[in-house]
């Protein structure tokens, strides 16, 4: 058996340890914990299950069957998709988040690696979600998400979720522009209707500011208690993709992202989880993210486009989101 058919994810939740789910479809379970993937656009049904069994193995970066990387998005094409889509939103209303790719080739082997990634999510704050995984069917993937989709805790009652959608370099002074005071307010509106729909209660939101390396954003942390006959399935399914990576509206936005952009965006805007035996499930949104393979890297980030928005700065503000990881991968590529 190829290391390409062996399933691994090396996870950490939001200060917790990291710890090692691997799975060749054939070994004996350890515990009934799991790690989920669940791409862009699918339903918690659809992802793509890693269970915890008793298999010698560890994190690689092993061929897989996903296909080629696409290329690094031209600045020009997206500023003029963008200015387009801009007026579009004049005359409509609404949000779109507009995904663009960096992408690259490795000069060194596939050892070297997996050792940066695994050094990378090391050194990656705690308080984020940090990921590495692969299975044949979605490739490799290292994560370093500031953004929870769901922390459910059956035990206790508990749901919860955030909001994290505004944006600007970290130390900006001064408030928070009206721009990215509407856009944060959309993502969370849309949260709340959203548990709201699913029958939970006793609602909080609280707002503060989330440093994730070298940008900063406003955060509306919610918490909520679950209702009799909650079902999480049912939840996730209504509450991904949030406009933080999608947009409002939902199925407009989906559109304007197909007819926009180049790239398929596989795992991006999709999530990852780990659900316990005991029915705690933690799931991330998949954002500040990248796809691996032995050939080559490719980094994906995304901003939220309104009327208010100038492509410019969406631009550049995609660029500051995309540094960290594309600094990682740039001292392993090949260098002109």
């Amino acid at each position: 058996m190829s290391n390409a058919d062996i399933s691994f994810a090396l996870v950490a939740t939001p200060g917790k340890d990291f710890r090692l789910f691997c799975d060749d479809g054939r070994a004996r379970l350890r515990s009934l914990d799991r790690f989920v993937a669940v791409p862009w656009l699918m339903p918690w049904a659809a992802g793509v299950t890693i269970n915890d069994t008793v298999i010698d193995a560890g994190p690689c970066i092993p061929a897989d069957s996903v296909g080629e990387m696409p290329p690094t998005t031209d600045r020009e094409v997206y500023l003029e998709r963008v200015r387009a889509l801009i007026k579009t939103l004049g005359e409509t209303g609404g949000k779109t988040v507009i995904s663009r790719v960096t992408s690259g080739r490795f000069c060194v082997d596939t050892r070297m690696v997996a050792d940066a990634a695994i050094d990378y999510l090391h050194n990656a704050p705690a308080d984020c979600y940090r990921c590495l995984f692969h299975t044949p069917a979605t490739g490799t993937w290292l994560i370093v998400s500031p953004e929870t989709l769901a922390d459910i805790e059956p035990s206790s009652g508990t749901l919860r979720t955030m909001s994290l959608a505004g944006t600007r370099p970290a130390g900006t002074a001064g408030a928070w522009d009206e721009k990215n005071r509407r856009e944060q307010a959309i993502v969370t509106e849309f949260i709340l209707d959203c548990l709201r729909e699913n029958g939970l209660t006793d609602i909080a939101v609280t707002e503060s500011i989330r440093h994730a390396a070298n940008v900063e954003h406003i955060v509306s942390d919610i918490t909520a208690r679950l209702s009799p006959g909650f079902d999480t399935a049912t939840f996730l399914n209504s509450l991904s993709p949030t406009p933080a990576l999608c947009g409002y509206p939902r199925p407009v936005s989906v559109e304007r992202i197909e007819a926009i952009e180049d790239h398929k965006r596989l795992m991006y805007g999709g999530y990852t989880a780990v659900v316990e035996g005991t029915g705690h499930i933690y799931a991330a949104i998949t954002l500040r993210c990248a796809r691996l393979s032995p050939e080559g890297w490719c980094v994906y980030t995304g901003g939220g486009i309104t009327a208010d928005s100038q492509a410019e700065a969406e631009w550049d503000e995609s660029c500051m989101k995309a540094a960290p990881l594309v600094n990682l991968f740039t001292r392993l590529s090949h260098r002109v």
